[in-house]
């Protein structure tokens, strides 16, 4: 992904002082005309408050994320004797299913009760065995303890799980750029957040909408959490930008074309929406902001109020109605597939499942 937006176009980037600014008869600047609220003396105060940070945090999750990768090459070759899954062939060059669901993967039937509890399936790693439940999540057997399964920590372990080499590097082109130039603005604990809340209620997301029997991994709602952060940037810093609109379009087409991968097979994109809508909220809460007037100030300091317990809600929401196992939305699934070659298919529950 582009990093695209407006990052490049504020002359508050990565917050750096702005500029010298040339004499107020000349309202261009190397040959761009210099945005007016720029001039603004208290804006230049605002900006030049700002301070630089180096972007720890993206640099830790992201090696995290590689040494995590190498774990479950491990233990995929524990697993079935081979690094690379090749049948059928993971084409994103990493382990199989069985060893994804294994290290963490969101998988819902390891997460909560469903008609699989004690029931026998076939194994993700072997298909010509079967196994339970127990088995494939790695837990006490029901039968043993009569409770369900309750792994909660898979709304968090699958952002630092990826299905493969090409996964991971996908993710790191935009993560390494993007991120760390957010994070040089916001400072590590602020995008840690964002990126953690993102991430998290994406996966939320997914385990309310997406199919029950689909693992989810890696660190794409999470992203889509930064890219929310873009738009706001943009949004709240408008007068700082040199062409907003065009940086506007160039940045919703990115989106669209981001989310239009989405409804590809294999894919969660009710993860990236999740994400995506999480990173505007927390944004809202966390991101540092510049005040052009009272007016605006008191606007951005509302929503800021408004922004957190939303969030909130949505956290507390999604987790209730996950854990009930309700999901009433017949249409949703249109928002993670397209109605052609059964793509949808996986959404509909099996015969005489509840």
């Amino acid at each position: 992904m582009d990093s695209g937006g407006s990052r490049g176009s504020q002359y508050s980037q990565g917050g750096l002082p702005p500029p010298p600014l040339p004499p107020h008869d000349d309202q261009e600047l190397n040959g761009e005309p210099i945005p007016k609220a720029l001039l603004d003396p208290k804006v230049q105060r605002q900006l030049n408050k700002r301070k630089v940070w180096r972007p720890w945090f993206v640099w830790f999750v992201s090696a995290v994320q590689i040494a995590v990768l190498v774990f479950e090459f491990v233990k995929g070759y524990q697993r079935t004797g081979s690094i690379i899954e090749t049948h059928p062939f993971n084409p994103m060059i990493g382990p199989g299913t069985g060893t994804f669901i294994v290290t963490g993967a969101r998988f819902v039937p390891c997460m909560r009760s469903t008609y699989l509890d004690t029931m026998q399936i076939e194994c993700p790693d072997n298909t010509t065995s079967v196994c339970t439940i127990s088995d494939i999540c790695g837990f006490t057997p029901i039968a043993s303890t009569g409770k369900p399964p309750n792994q909660w920590f898979r709304f968090i372990t699958p952002i630092f799980l990826h299905g493969g080499v090409v996964h991971l590097l996908f993710n790191l082109m935009f993560q390494m750029r993007t991120g760390a130039d957010l994070e040089r603005d916001m400072g590590w604990w602020r995008i840690g957040i964002i990126y953690m809340t993102s991430g998290i209620v994406g996966f939320i997301f997914g385990g309310n909408f997406a199919p029950l029997l689909s693992p989810s991994m890696g660190a794409s709602g999470a992203i889509f959490g930064l890219i929310g952060c873009l738009v706001l940037d943009l949004i709240q810093n408008w007068r700082l930008v040199v062409r907003p609109c065009w940086e506007l379009s160039k940045l919703s087409l990115m989106i669209l074309v981001s989310f239009g991968f989405g409804l590809l097979p294999f894919l969660d994109n009710f993860a990236h929406i999740g994400g995506f809508f999480s990173g505007i909220l927390t944004g809202l809460v966390f991101m540092p902001v510049v005040y052009f007037s009272k007016r605006d100030k008191y606007i951005k300091l509302g929503l800021r109020f408004i922004a957190l317990p939303v969030i909130v809600l949505i956290i507390v929401l999604g987790l209730t109605n996950f854990y009930k196992g309700v999901n009433n939305c017949s249409w949703c699934k249109y928002l993670s597939c397209l109605p052609i070659n059964g793509w949808c298919d996986a959404f509909d529950p099996p015969q005489g499942s509840t």
